[in-house]
């Protein structure tokens, strides 16, 4: 089964530096599975360390990792060992930087985020539980976690409603004043048509 991602990863200009600081993002898992590797969209000298964690919704801690001499672009961070997600649960995506590292976020309406005192040393991260000290409702970070979806489980057909992922129970189509079930949708690739369900 192909790997899955969930996070944010759209295209944006604005930076904040993530040197002393801790960030993160409140992302909705579509699919269950076990995340591998967590991503930053990062812009830093050389030199410079970069360390990611998952938390859970009650913020305890479920894997990190730690790549060293990060430069620009996708930072891709393999964790330690892989840390189970279910869907429809909650996740913190967290990133934190030691030397000059700026990561990039989105102005949103609605989003759940976090930003830390700079007095936790790099070394002392991660922590477990995490503390939440401040939140931010504004910005999204670029960060998505990538997962291999659980073996032999049947991953729903979902859709994305207000930032909430709703599972489809069924799809349906009128014709001629009458509902008809669909029972299966395709996409055509390269004159190629792949099943979506």
């Amino acid at each position: 089964m192909a790997d899955e991602t969930f996070g944010f990863d759209g295209t944006t200009d604005t930076t904040k530096s993530i040197s002393s600081w801790v960030y993160g993002s409140y992302f909705q898992a579509p699919g269950s599975g076990e995340v591998k590797s967590i991503t930053w969209n990062l812009n830093a000298s050389t030199g410079s360390d970069f360390k990611v964690a998952i938390y859970n919704s009650d913020l305890e801690l479920l894997g990190t990792g730690t790549r060293d001499n990060i430069f620009v672009g996708d930072i891709e961070v393999t964790l330690n060992s892989t840390a189970s997600i279910t869907s429809g649960e909650w996740y913190w995506l967290v990133g934190f930087g030691s030397g000059t590292i700026s990561c990039y976020y989105d102005t949103v309406s609605e989003s759940y985020n976090i930003g830390m005192s700079d007095s936790l040393n790099y070394s002392d991260f991660p922590e477990d539980p995490l503390s939440l000290t401040s939140t931010y409702t504004t910005r999204e970070f670029n960060v998505i976690a990538t997962y291999t979806p659980s073996a032999g489980a049947d991953t729903p057909t979902q859709i994305n409603i207000g930032d909430s992922w709703k599972e489809i129970a069924a799809v349906q189509i009128n014709i001629g004043d009458t509902w008809k079930a669909v029972e299966g949708i395709q996409v055509n690739i390269g004159d190629t048509w792949k099943e979506v369900f």
